[in-house]
């Protein structure tokens, strides 16, 4: 099953958050390889609805 992650890039705990995303994976590791930045957070969303289109698995907000 395939849940709706929240992806943040942030450099420090101090620093606002770089970019924003969502990645619809199976496993936070799988987002987290979808993101591509050894910075990202991935945060489950396990509520939402997928707010990309049909056939998309990622996107940058």
């Amino acid at each position: 099953m395939k849940y709706v992650w929240k992806i943040v890039v942030r450099h420090s705990t101090d620093e606002p958050d770089r970019r924003q995303g969502y990645a619809l994976a199976g496993s936070m590791g799988e987002a987290l390889e979808m993101a591509g930045d050894a910075n990202a957070v991935a945060i489950p969303q396990t509520h939402k609805i997928w707010p990309g289109g049909p056939g998309e698995t990622f996107f940058w907000n």
